[in-house]
């Protein structure tokens, strides 16, 4: 029995095992530690909100449409609502942490996904170095750590690219299963971002009238037609629904936020904006450097441009209709965001516009491999290749690793120097662990039914997350935030906590009260004091939950919000 094991493991392909490695180094960086350093706040602790009524209340609180695409009323579709919908109700949890599952199982299955997408065109070799590339993606790394709607994006691009080509490379039934797949992939990843919403389809038509005459006998039959439409179909539901009942408001709503996003500041600004985005983001995506120099920047930009006139040469070489199809997608992927961001270029300084974008770099960087194996020079080109690539994994590796060091540092010193290592130009990490021993300090520490908290001016972005924790501690107690009272906040009787960093001076008004000494969770600070007036007044009766309204009602408001109740009034 030893024996035949052995031997079953020695049939398994060499690469087989090089990309299990591989997997397995990027499902460490995606779960390392998962639990404490998930980030929790804003965005996500909105969709936590809206999600947890339908985990607890049931399906019938699923809202018809998803989150707003960014800076506009446009609601997106509601496929990431139902993916975190299934997760808790699998896992029978509101935690932020089920409800990061399906972002986090994701973003470990696009590394795989990504292999088999590369091996259309690539070696066995240049696909599992370019898959390395991917599992060790700082912004990879980070987006797939925590719950957002674009985090999910790059999986679903890459299954709708690798279903499409499959589909125009399969016989006899199998491209209806693979059409469908695209269908089902580019409805899903349109719902999850505005960028992927306009780009994929434009990706999709473009891709179909290239390859006129394999699109014929492809594409253009009633069964074709149907699954893969029809599938789209099927993902859009609730969108169409939504529509009909409203009379299409959020169609509306599109075309106000394409012409409120399109930048009309001159050709020569759009395009210097353009250039400099892609190669800010291909920089971080490639090499994991956020704030590049110039000569870093420099070659980036070459990156791109070059690794474009690569993907153009190699095509005009290449002579078998598979591999020429997988250069003509990706040259047509590039091309569309080109122009498409190129219209939006004062719009995209956000990393989640190159999510869908975030295999370019790789695939590029993989033309240019091939490009210099083709030269006079192929041994001395190569080796420079390689250390390049080497370069840029190991760059990428560093920031990882960097960044799980100051959120470790974070935790146990009072106060710690931060790198810049991302958009949000960090000065300190608080995330879901340091939020749950906070809502334990708070709870334990209270011996009355209600907590009241307030947060310094430079952590007051965390006071909803904070509030989060509390109720999955203890839903019977009542939270409170200054927010929600127009009176004096220290004439009711309850505990109150005063939380900031951990080197920030404790303000006036709780420095000459009566207070506890702080507690420190690394470096956040939690000061209990005790006002003189506390119990001069009655704690505020919550009110009962308003009744919802009508149908009617909601559909004859500016942004209408319908959830599938609603329907069934």
């Amino acid at each position: 029995m030893h024996k035949k094991i052995i031997n079953y493991f020695k049939l398994v392909p060499r690469h087989v095992w090089v990309l299990v490695f591989i997997i397995a180094v990027g499902i460490f960086f995606r779960t390392y530690n998962f639990h404490d350093w998930l980030h929790f706040k804003g965005d996500s602790f909105r969709d936590a909100i809206l999600v947890s009524h339908s985990i607890i209340d049931g399906p019938a609180f699923l809202p018809l449409l998803g989150p707003r695409a960014g800076g506009t009323q446009l609601h997106l579709g509601p496929i990431f609502y139902y993916f975190q919908y299934i997760s808790g109700t699998i896992f029978q949890s509101t935690s932020p942490v089920v409800l990061a599952f399906p972002d986090l199982f994701l973003s470990i299955m696009a590394i795989p996904l990504f292999f088999l997408m590369l091996r259309r065109y690539f070696s066995k070799k240049i696909s599992l170095i370019l898959t390395a590339m991917l599992a060790t993606c700082y912004m990879a790394v980070e987006y797939g750590r925590f719950a957002w709607n674009p985090n999910s994006t790059p999986f679903f691009t890459i299954l709708f690219l690798y279903s499409l080509l499959k589909a125009y490379d399969s016989e006899n039934n199998r491209q209806y299963a693979w059409l469908a797949i695209s269908g089902g992939a580019l409805a899903i990843a349109s719902q999850l971002h505005f960028s992927a919403f306009l780009g994929l389809p434009i990706i999709f038509i473009l891709f179909v009238i290239l390859n006129w005459k394999k699109s014929k006998k492809i594409i253009f039959s009633w069964r074709s037609l149907l699954i893969f439409f029809g599938t789209i179909f099927v993902f859009y539901i609730p969108v169409i629904i939504f529509e009909v009942v409203t009379h299409g408001k959020n169609t509306f709503l599109f075309f106000d936020a394409v012409n409120g996003k399109s930048s009309n500041r001159g050709l020569w600004k759009n395009i210097v904006q353009e250039t400099k985005m892609f190669s800010k983001y291909f920089l971080w995506i490639g090499a994991g450097v956020f704030e590049g120099k110039w000569w870093q920047e420099l070659a980036s930009k070459f990156l791109v441009f070059a690794g474009i006139a690569a993907n153009l040469f190699l095509f005009k070489k290449e002579t078998d209709e598979k591999k020429k199809r997988f250069l003509l997608l990706t040259f047509i992927f590039m091309l569309v965001y080109l122009v498409l961001y190129f219209l939006l270029a004062f719009e995209i300084e956000k990393s989640r516009f190159f999510l869908p974008l975030i295999i370019m770099p790789f695939i590029l960087v993989g033309y240019l491999a091939l490009l210099a194996g083709k030269t006079k020079f192929k041994k001395t080109s190569n080796f420079f290749i390689g250390i390049f690539i080497i370069a840029l994994i190991f760059g990428n590796a560093r920031s990882i690793m960097t960044w799980f060091s100051e959120m470790k540092e974070s935790e146990t010193e009072r106060e710690t120097s931060y790198k810049v290592l991302t958009e949000k130009d960090k000065s300190f990490w608080w995330t879901w662990g340091r939020f749950e021993k906070a809502a334990d300090y708070m709870d334990e520490s209270c011996q009355k039914n209600a907590v009241f908290f307030l947060m310094s001016k430079k952590t007051k972005d965390y006071d909803h997350s904070i509030e989060y924790a509390l109720i999955q501690r203890n839903r019977n107690l009542a939270i409170e935030l200054k927010d929600k009272f127009k009176e004096k906040y220290e004439n009711y009787d309850r505990c109150y906590f005063y939380i900031s960093l951990a080197k920030e001076i404790l303000p006036d008004f709780v420095q000459q009260k009566k207070h506890d000494e702080p507690f420190f969770l690394g470096d956040m600070k939690i000061t209990q004091w005790y006002p003189e007036n506390a119990l001069l007044s009655v704690s505020p009766a919550n009110k009962d939950p308003e009744e919802r309204d009508s149908l009617e009602k909601i559909i004859a408001s500016k942004y209408p919000r319908l959830q599938w109740g609603d329907l069934f009034q």
